[in-house]
């Protein structure tokens, strides 16, 4: 497709509305990021209010971590069962949860499992979010728009550190983990009225609403896409776990799991960063 034919896509009324349902799944991204960040400010207060030891406050950072861990190994079996749309809703229910129960947390044990709440919401993010634009997008704009989500978990991480900032003069780290339910709030609300994946309702037999959807978020003809969508379930319905070990995808193994070392070594060295000035503060 020619940038012109893009162009095209981008400024019909199906690919403005496809925008808009991009944008708005990609907040799903910015909870991921806020929620991973916001901890980092968070715990200097936390620690202060609880006097926690070494042992207590990693177990307070790293609950989330183990909360997406197992968020992110069966939300893709929770999202092929219940579709895309109710699986964000479902998160953005699992991220207003974990971030009201961290702030009002009366002891440390409530504090940990609203972060592994939080955690769950946060694997439930890092597989809704990119799942749900790749489908709903056209092909021409989908690589732009599904990397939007990864631009959206960074805005995410920068907009906890203007949160933390905002209320570190007084110390308010509730205010600070609660602040994840507006963009909880917002995600929920915006997705009510925004239609199902395509993909996902021709996987379950609903062809007709597939057509509509792909109708609403396409300007020109679907039946091409729509034969795609048939070729690329029926090559995928024999797919398992140990496609992954074939050649073909080991690469694309090794770098996912490279980056994702490499990502949690960087954000473990970044907070360990900011304990230490905490720290260095606290004996000025």
């Amino acid at each position: 497709m020619s940038t012109a034919d893009i162009r095209a896509v981008i400024r019909g009324d199906a690919g403005r509305f496809v925008y808009v349902v991009s944008a708005l799944a990609a907040l799903n991204g910015l909870l991921f990021g806020f929620d991973t960040g916001i901890i980092s400010g968070a715990i200097l207060f936390i620690d202060t209010a609880f006097e926690l030891s070494a042992l207590v406050e990693g177990i307070v950072v790293s609950g989330a971590m183990v909360g997406a861990a197992a968020g992110a190994a069966i939300g893709g079996r929770i999202s092929d069962r219940i579709g895309r749309k109710r699986f964000i809703l479902l998160s953005a229910g699992v991220f207003f949860a974990g971030s009201f129960l961290m702030a009002v947390a009366p002891t440390v044990p409530v504090l940990v499992a609203g972060r592994m709440i939080d955690g769950v919401a946060i694997g439930f993010a890092s597989i809704v979010g990119p799942l749900y634009i790749s489908e709903i997008a056209p092909p021409s704009v989908r690589g732009g728009l599904t990397s939007l989500n990864q631009l959206m978990v960074t805005v995410g991480i920068l907009s906890s550190y203007f949160v933390n900032y905002a209320f570190s003069g007084a110390g308010a780290w509730r205010l600070m983990l609660g602040a994840g339910m507006v963009p909880a709030v917002v995600l929920a609300v915006g997705m009510v009225r925004m239609p199902e994946s395509p993909r996902w309702l021709y996987e379950r037999g609903r062809t007709e609403e597939a057509r509509a959807v792909l109708r609403r978020t396409r300007d020109g003809d679907i039946e091409d896409e729509l034969a795609e969508i048939e070729a690329t379930v029926e090559a995928q319905s024999g797919n398992g776990i140990r496609d992954l070990l074939s050649p073909w995808m080991r690469p694309a193994l090794i770098v996912g799991l490279g980056l994702a070392v490499f990502q949690q070594i960087t954000e473990n060295q970044r907070e360990s960063l900011a304990l230490q000035r905490g720290d260095e503060s606290d004996k000025r």
